[in-house]
């Protein structure tokens, strides 16, 4: 069964499959019909033969007895009129014995052979005989006569038998026909729905492509879309919407990149200026002007922060895939403790460095970038004179790395946007730099390229903390490293 769906409309394509859905029940219904009228037809007739049987059965004894008196009543007065009754008696009985005897599904031939001749012999003697004579018949009548009632009984018995069974027969074949066309009506249900949602699908895959940024032009032109109407008409949006958002991200890039280019340049001079009228090379400064040349400086680092956040938002959001090779890990992490050193001292705050994984697999630059930011925010949320933990373990084949520090909790109901974008929480940062809201956003996006999540810590001794579970290569371990709680 081949059911195209294009160019149906959607309305008309599921009233189609509805039609076709019914036709199992509608074969169903028939066929049922069809079995009752059978059945119905086959009682009719059981009912019909078995009234007349018995009918024909009780007459016949009836008119036996009738008979008998009769011609009892006709050797003590001979009459004709008496005569002719048992005349005709004589004649019923033998019409109803022969249409008794003439049923081709009873078996009684010896009873109704037997019955013929003792009738047969009363007709014959009947009115010359003498009574004594006819006794003996007359008893032998009875006789075969209950020997027929009998055979009549016991074929009604085995025809409700024959019913019963036809009827069960009849029942079987309607649940076969009834579970057969129950899996019929599936099979046909599935198939349909698998037809109804292959253009759903396509549409599905199409706008993940969308969003992941790898439905292009070219790849649109060479997909035929095959569905309903109302289908073909939101693959056409979604392809104006896939090419608009292309045009948009070309834009963003673009953007982004000349103002990094643009900024890095003019914020470097102006750095440099600075740092030129610091040092007092140009000339004496007073000491307002020293005030105003270090709120410049200030004020340049921060852009120079917010500019270096704002390109690495943009670099995660191009999802490029990510260079896995081999890390020294105390280096790597001693390299990024180092740019925060002079911070962390002026803050009098005590890093302790617990590094047990002395290699493991990741990209340097997204896991400068964690580690970077984490630092970042130990630095300037931490208490002052706190403790701040750097731990980097192995558990269960994952690198997973721990940042925390002592300070200011945070609120249950800010834990859930902590990672979101631009959202900063309650907590003042104790540095000169204002936050973005980019830093923790920046640190679950790392994570995510790498395969790995980041999550808030959970510790007792640490009121802050984000623990980073990065996935591992299926590589031979040279150590077992222990699991330690914090």
């Amino acid at each position: 069964m081949n059911l195209r769906i294009n160019p149906y409309s959607l309305r008309r394509l599921i009233l189609i499959s509805f039609f076709i859905s019914l036709i199992p029940l509608a074969v169903l219904l028939w066929q049922s019909t069809k079995v009752l009228r059978q059945v119905s037809r086959a009682s009719i007739s059981y009912s019909q033969q078995s009234i007349d049987l018995v009918r024909h059965a009780e007459e016949m004894d009836n008119l036996l007895t009738d008979i008998e008196r009769s011609v009892k009543q006709y050797s003590v007065v001979k009459t004709e009129a008496l005569e002719d009754v048992a005349q005709k008696r004589l004649q019923n009985y033998q019409v109803h014995l022969n249409q008794l005897c003439q049923q081709p599904d009873i078996d009684i031939p010896e009873s109704c052979d037997q019955l013929q001749e003792k009738i047969s012999f009363i007709r014959a003697q009947f009115p010359v005989t003498t009574l004594q004579a006819l006794d003996s018949v007359f008893t032998e009548a009875h006789q075969q006569q209950s020997s027929l009632l009998k055979a009549v009984w016991s074929y009604l018995d085995t025809r409700v038998v024959e019913q019963r069974e036809y009827v069960e027969r009849q029942q079987r074949h309607i649940n076969i026909l009834l579970v057969s066309l129950v899996m019929a009506t599936f099979i046909l249900i599935v198939f349909i729905s698998d037809r109804l949602a292959a253009p759903v699908r396509l549409l599905e895959e199409k706008i993940k492509r969308i969003g992941s940024g790898s439905d292009t032009p070219q790849r649109q032109k060479k997909e035929a879309f095959v569905g309903p109407e109302e289908f073909h008409r939101i693959n056409e949006h979604l392809d104006w919407l896939a090419a608009r958002l292309i045009q948009l991200e070309s834009l963003r890039q673009a953007f982004l990149r000349h103002s990094a280019h643009e900024l890095k340049t003019p914020l470097s001079s102006i750095k440099e200026g600075c740092s030129i009228l610091s040092e007092q090379l140009a000339g004496p400064l007073t000491m307002q002007q020293v005030e105003v040349i270090k709120l410049l400086d200030d004020g340049v680092e921060r852009l120079q922060k917010l500019t270096e956040q704002l390109l690495d938002y943009n670099y995660l959001l191009q999802q490029s895939p990510p260079d896995l090779v081999k890390q020294k890990a105390p280096e790597l992490i001693n390299q990024c403790l180092s740019i925060y050193d002079l911070a962390f001292r002026q803050r009098q705050q005590s890093v302790t460095i617990d590094c047990e994984l002395q290699e493991f697999w990741s990209d340097n630059k997204l896991f400068t970038r964690i580690v970077d930011n984490l630092l970042s925010n130990a630095q300037a949320y931490g208490e002052q004179g706190g403790k701040v933990l750097v731990r980097l373990t192995c558990q269960q084949d994952n690198a997973v790395l721990v940042v925390a520090n002592t300070g200011p909790e945070v609120h249950a109901e800010q834990k859930s946007l902590l990672f979101k974008p631009f959202h900063r929480g309650g907590a003042v940062r104790q540095d000169s730099i204002k936050g973005s809201g980019l830093g923790l956003s920046i640190v679950r996006d790392c994570a995510q390229l790498l395969g790995g999540t980041a999550e808030l810590l959970e510790s007792n001794q640490y009121q802050f903390g984000i623990v980073v579970t990065l996935p591992q290569p299926a590589v031979a371990r040279t150590q077992n490293l222990k699991q330690t709680e914090i």
